[in-house]
């Protein structure tokens, strides 16, 4: 029994640790202004569901009482998780948005079942709901976005001398038209975490007419400064 108490204890302590997780990484992307990409985003995204649903199904199954402790981490799991699927309303992987959907329902259907009123739980709903209505406004911004601007395609890939760095020429569309640009992006991270990596975020160099594409001339004068059509760019600071 003892055991049993225990496992049931650590299902909202396990759902808050592993839910806040992309929260921080994102955060820390957010504050030293770089891109966070997932080694594999579907795979950590099918595997959350998977651990919402099993966490939703024990609870209903095994209906336990929780105490003080359990509350709060049951409580927090509602907004953490909410604030977990916001993390994917841009995501590359389109189906990541469905099985967010499914985790946070999950999650917070266990939350209400299990959790007694009080004026902690009268927060974390406000919190949840908020962050709820964030990720509807979120998810409808990105498929107005994605109706007119396309993902850019790249035409061409030219490394710097060392391999630092790399030029990507392409082409982007939208429902205006299509134009040529060309982005500078480091090769190497600039260092790794749990789930993935962090980049330095791609910078424009050059924008022009889609007909360009062909006669854009890219060349590296050293390993920091790129030359497009004759004109140099210094893509670092040093």
């Amino acid at each position: 029994m003892k055991a049993k108490n225990a496992v049931m204890l650590s299902i909202p302590i396990i759902i808050c640790v592993i839910f806040i997780i992309v929260p921080i990484l994102r955060l820390i992307g957010l504050i030293c202004d770089l891109d966070f990409v997932f080694y594999n985003e579907a795979a950590i995204v099918i595997t959350q569901a998977v651990l919402a649903i099993g966490a939703a199904v024990a609870l209903f199954v095994v209906k336990p009482e929780y105490k003080r402790t359990g509350r709060i981490f049951l409580i927090l799991s509602a907004p953490i998780s909410l604030l977990n699927a916001l993390c994917f309303a841009d995501a590359e992987w389109k189906l990541s948005i469905i099985f967010a959907v499914v985790w946070s329902g999950c999650i917070f259907a266990s939350y209400l079942k299990f959790t007694p009123d009080s004026s902690f739980k009268a927060i974390a709903a406000v919190v949840s709901v908020l962050l709820a209505i964030a990720l509807v406004v979120c998810f409808i911004v990105g498929i107005v976005y994605n109706a007119f601007v396309h993902s850019f395609a790249v035409y061409e890939s030219i490394d710097s001398m060392h391999g630092t760095y790399r030029a990507d020429l392409g082409t982007s569309e939208n429902v205006l038209g299509s134009k040529t640009e060309v982005y500078i992006n480091k090769n190497e991270p600039e260092f790794k975490a749990i789930l993935g990596c962090f980049y330095l975020k791609p910078i424009q160099v050059f924008e022009g007419e889609d007909y360009e594409i062909k006669t854009v001339t890219i060349d590296w004068l050293d390993d920091s400064t790129v030359i497009i059509n004759g004109d140099a760019y210094k893509v670092t600071e040093e």
